[in-house]
């Protein structure tokens, strides 16, 4: 199937936030879209996260939930530290959260079609449930990806903040310079042992533990 063609069948979608940010949690969320609620989601200009402002965002998340059952696993750093010491491999934990997010979705509104983003390394959902899984490129063109991108990015950024809050201090989104300086910063506020409590371990630009070079 093309992606178009699943407009207006009841569908799932799901997507992720977070892959890409040094700090925060990995989220994935994902909807069921029945066809009367399609329209409603559209007439609102649900699109891909990446091209909406944050405080759009939280405005459209509560458009998403009032119109759409959803389903959102969140996988702190720490959890994420952990999973990565023993998988090894981002794209095997994003499977292993699209697939949970799909059974949660699928055992409380049973769907035929569910749609996802295909990850850099093909099939690595593993599908569990009586539907059919189609993985696209540009997944986010479809509305119940783009919604579960939406959600995805929603409770991302909540948990940023908090994360902010918590440590008393603004930790930078993505993998950039700044990034990594608030890392130096947090290592010297609260310790290096703190710091994958807050951040991907795994992720090359984690500065070195001085104190045990």
């Amino acid at each position: 199937m093309k992606i178009d063609e699943f407009a207006g069948k009841k569908r799932a979608g799901s997507d992720e936030s977070g892959k890409g940010d040094l700090f925060g949690p990995l989220v994935v969320a994902g909807i069921v879209l029945r066809p009367e609620k399609e329209a409603v989601l559209l007439s609102h200009n649900i699109r891909d996260s990446k091209k909406i402002t944050n405080n759009v965002i939280r405005k459209l998340a509560a458009v998403i939930r009032e119109n759409a059952y959803f389903e959102i696993v969140c996988i702190s750093p720490k959890k994420f530290n952990e999973l990565y010491g023993k998988m090894r491999n981002m794209n095997l934990i994003l499977g292993w959260a699209h697939q949970r997010v799909f059974q949660n979705l699928h055992e409380s509104d049973p769907f035929e079609l569910a749609l996802a983003d295909k990850f850099s390394v093909k099939n690595r959902i593993a599908v569990k449930g009586d539907f059919t899984l189609y993985e696209f490129n540009n997944a986010e063109a479809d509305v119940a990806v783009a919604a579960a991108s939406i959600l995805a990015r929603d409770r991302f950024l909540s948990e940023m903040e908090r994360m902010g809050t918590k440590f008393g201090m603004e930790f930078h989104r993505g993998a950039s310079p700044q990034a990594v300086e608030d890392a130096r910063v947090f290592i010297r506020k609260h310790g290096y042992a703190e710091l994958s409590s807050v951040a991907k371990m795994n992720f090359k630009i984690v500065p070195k533990d001085e104190a045990s070079s």
